[in-house]
């Protein structure tokens, strides 16, 4: 966990941020990388899964977005913010699930 800067350059290895298409002032989001590790990626999903289903905290967050979004695409985009275990790890804190979620 040391060698990684941020929760941002985490989330870049796992592959779980969107992919930029940036031009002069214009900067377009789309689909996540998929580059880095897969298992990592396979693992921050799964995790999201569980907590989609188990955690009420989660599926308050959650629910909104499922009416907007495909529910893979939610998804990920939680496995995104659950890298913030990784930061609380490495800073030897408690992990805030609420602080992850911006709650």
């Amino acid at each position: 966990m040391h060698r990684f800067r941020n929760a941002k350059a985490i989330a870049s290895s796992g592959g779980v941020v969107p992919r930029v298409y940036q031009s002069a002032d214009t900067a377009h989001h789309g689909r996540m990388t998929k580059r880095g590790s897969r298992s990592l990626r396979s693992v921050l999903g799964q995790w999201s899964v569980r907590l989609m289903a188990h955690d009420d905290l989660v599926s308050a967050w959650a629910a909104p977005k499922k009416q907007r979004l495909h529910k893979n695409k939610v998804r990920m985009m939680l496995a995104g913010l659950l890298v913030g275990v990784a930061v609380s790890l490495r800073r030897d804190e408690p992990f805030d699930l609420r602080r992850c979620l911006g709650r």
